[in-house]
């Protein structure tokens, strides 16, 4: 019997349930809302992981060409791998929606603390001038 393309499907298995497991079980961020370095980490992980899939596909279509796996083997293995990688898409898509929206929040508070500093100069200028002003 040959091995390869059961544990190449076991292989697939366990990273299958690791890769969704891992985003439920780890913390998301630090108290003050903002993204940790740790999570910009894991995003870069999370990347990594992706491409290894989508090449895990790749290298499973190219062992059915050579005819190293069986035909069942094949869809199995590749219906796993396909799942893994669509849950780190999602996951990825999420994280990035995620720090968008941070960053946007970070941009409009730096707008607002530099409109209130603007502010008051202007208010200061229009106090100056109508106390001299007769």
């Amino acid at each position: 019997m040959d091995l390869v393309p059961v544990v190449l499907t076991l292989l697939a298995v366990v990273v299958t349930v690791i890769g969704i497991a891992f985003p439920l079980i780890r913390a998301r961020g630090t108290d003050d809302g903002t993204a940790s370095s740790d999570e910009l980490s894991d995003l870069g992980r999370m990347r990594e992981a992706r491409n290894e899939a989508l090449t895990a596909i790749m290298d499973l279509d190219d062992e059915l060409d050579r005819g190293n796996v069986s035909e069942g083997e094949h869809r199995v293995t590749r219906v796993l791998l396909v799942r893994r990688a669509a849950a780190l898409i999602r996951e990825i898509e999420g994280r990035e929606h995620i720090l968008d929206e941070e960053i946007e929040r970070v941009v409009g508070l730096r707008r607002e603390r530099m409109r209130g500093e603007d502010h008051p100069a202007s208010s200061e200028q229009s106090d100056t001038q109508a106390e001299s002003t007769p």
